[in-house]
């Protein structure tokens, strides 16, 4: 089957991906209640994801974050602290 005349079009239409550095700040409380007295600061985690805008890098980044503490070994609950979420585009 022959291309179709619209392949040139239907490749210009698609969105550009864009690569962003997603920061993440959050907490451990579960794991906090057990120390001595809690962290003042949040953990910091930062992830690098393509998307066309920030805010799809920012809902990658966050559903990566997640699959990740799903994953890992530790029993306590991580939050993230949305208000401090910086998504930053990474020069290409």
């Amino acid at each position: 089957m022959p291309p179709s005349s619209d392949w040139p079009r239907l490749v210009l239409d698609m969105p550009r991906l864009q690569t962003y550095r997603v920061i993440i700040p959050y907490r451990e409380p579960t794991y906090e209640l057990r120390q001595a007295s809690p962290r003042k600061k949040p953990y910091i985690t930062e992830v690098t994801v393509s998307a066309v805008n920030p805010k799809e890098a920012e809902e990658t980044a966050i559903r990566d974050f997640r699959q990740r503490a799903m994953n890992s070994s530790v029993f306590w609950v991580r939050e993230i602290d949305r208000s401090g979420i910086r998504v930053i585009p990474t020069a290409d």
